[in-house]
């Protein structure tokens, strides 16, 4: 589901630019949680907010996003300005 959600979301936008802090990892037992500070702006959408990931190790060392979330940070221009660009993605349409 969340693999296709992120599919959809490519095909959406004709760009997609998201910058991230440095992330907090946390890992126990098999079980990943990953939290930052992601900036995101598209060409119909712009937010800041705090992502957390949470995954799971599969074999060989891999791992699978399993869950997902985001909270608005408001009054976040001064946190945005300390963040670093991670990914630009241009939609294949």
């Amino acid at each position: 589901k969340w693999k296709a959600y992120k599919e959809n979301l490519n095909a959406k936008y004709a760009k997609i630019a998201i910058t991230f802090s440095e992330p907090v990892i946390y890992r126990s037992k098999g079980k990943v949680v990953i939290r930052a500070l992601q900036g995101y702006n598209s060409d119909q959408h712009a937010d800041f907010g705090e992502k957390v990931l949470y995954l799971v190790e599969r074999p060989n060392n891999q791992f699978k996003i399993v869950g997902e979330e985001w909270v608005p940070v408001p009054n976040s221009e001064a946190l945005q300005a300390t963040l670093l660009p991670t990914r630009s993605a241009a939609a294949a349409n």
